[in-house]
């Protein structure tokens, strides 16, 4: 399990940037409400790596400042749970180190025109970014602010048939 402060920045890009040498995974992530309880639950897949299944409770506090935590899931744990999501959204992700530890984590969602999202953790809210030339030549702006553009916001609303 992992807790706490997630802050993150995250930007539009207007092309998926040239990074092939970094690990790709793909994600499933569904959005689920069972009663009060609301909740993600995601696959990661990345070729040659065990799938790995993670629910993660998500709470907003400020612009790019969420309280979360992390729960880790087993295969039918994630199927049972995605039975009652409402909303879903698959993505590519491209993980690319920085020399400074931190990573960018490059989201592309391809439905059904491309999006192309880079987001990077950061240690505190103050923290200067330097950009990497390769978001720098793909940046169009900052999302952070603009709540549009998280992934529960872009989810597509799963068809549930009601009961007769």
């Amino acid at each position: 399990m992992k807790e706490g402060l997630e802050i993150e920045r995250t930007f539009l890009l207007k092309q998926i940037p040239n990074c092939n040498d970094y690990p790709k995974l793909e994600m499933l992530q569904h959005y689920v409400h069972i009663g009060d309880d609301r909740f993600r639950v995601r696959a990661t897949y990345q070729e040659g790596k065990e799938t790995y299944y993670d629910k993660t409770y998500k709470k907003f506090l400020s612009e790019g400042v969420y309280d979360e935590k992390i729960i880790d899931l087993t295969k039918k744990e994630f199927h049972e749970l995605s039975k009652h999501s409402h909303k879903s959204i698959a993505k590519q992700r491209i993980v690319v180190p920085t020399v400074y530890g931190l990573k960018w984590e490059i989201d592309v969602f391809d439905y059904p025109l491309t999006l192309v999202l880079a987001e990077i953790e950061i240690p505190h809210i103050g923290y200067e970014i330097i950009m990497p030339d390769f978001i720098k030549d793909a940046l169009l702006m900052e999302v952070t602010h603009l709540r549009q553009f998280t992934n529960y916001a872009l989810a597509i609303p799963v068809n549930q048939e009601t009961p007769s």
